[in-house]
């Protein structure tokens, strides 16, 4: 976790490995936005290269890289991750 959090201070995109809903592992380029803590389990929301909103269980996750050109991102100034979060459930 302490990588992803650097990755996130320097609003680099990372390579994440995880494990999805169907147990199979997965790939995915994301922009971390932020952890959360819920019900004793954290959480990283996050921001995929089409621009969809995810939220990984970080118990699920199994491997983060930089990408190789470092790429940076930058959020829009009126997002606001608690509302991803307000909902009765995540994922």
């Amino acid at each position: 976790m302490e990588e992803i959090e650097e990755l996130r201070q320097n609003n680099y995109v990372m390579e994440l490995t995880y494990i999805d809903t169907d147990g199979k592992t997965s790939y995915d380029r994301v922009a971390p936005i932020c952890f959360k803590e819920r019900e004793n389990d954290q959480y990283l929301l996050a921001l995929t290269e089409d621009d969809r909103v995810a939220i990984f269980p970080v118990a699920h996750i199994t491997c983060v890289s930089e990408t190789e050109t470092r790429t940076t991102f930058s959020l829009p100034e009126n997002f606001d991750s608690e509302r991803f979060f307000d909902v009765g459930k995540i994922m």
